[in-house]
């Protein structure tokens, strides 16, 4: 999945979150926020490992600790 439509996934779940009442339901989507925001990192290293390659990753294997 893209990094566009993760975020797309995480501002769904925060609206819900914003119109949730039910305590385990607010729990829940925090819960999911956490876990797509996981996901977004994921895939945002992917797709820049993708762009840049994997070879001038090795050159620059800073970059990774700097996110």
């Amino acid at each position: 999945m893209s990094s566009f439509m993760i975020k797309f996934r995480i501002k769904e779940v925060e609206s819900r979150l914003d119109r949730a009442t039910d305590e385990d339901e607010i729990a829940r989507l925090k819960k999911d926020i956490v876990e797509w925001k996981r996901h977004l990192h994921d895939a945002e290293m992917i797709e820049f490992e993708e762009r840049v390659g994997f070879k001038s990753m090795e050159r620059n294997h800073g970059v990774w600790d700097e996110r």
